[in-house]
């Protein structure tokens, strides 16, 4: 399997309220950045909430966040 550095399809994020905490988490931390003026990590902060929420509520398939089988 080939390894990916931004691959959010892992078991852990399986659960709703895991998905939708790190979306929020991303996106708040955003506004807080963009509402001091550090539009650089603001703009970061958003870009990474709406990957994860293209990720985890658009493009979502349950059978990406299973664990692999045992071998």
């Amino acid at each position: 399997m080939k390894k990916q550095i931004w691959n959010v399809k892992t078991p852990f994020f399986r659960p709703l309220w895991r998905r939708a905490l790190a979306c929020l988490v991303c996106l708040v931390w955003a506004g807080v950045e963009l509402a001091y003026g550090n539009n650089m990590f603001g703009a970061i902060f958003l870009g990474a909430g709406v990957y994860l929420l293209y990720q985890f509520f658009i493009s979502f398939n349950p059978e990406d966040y299973t664990p692999p089988p045992e071998s």
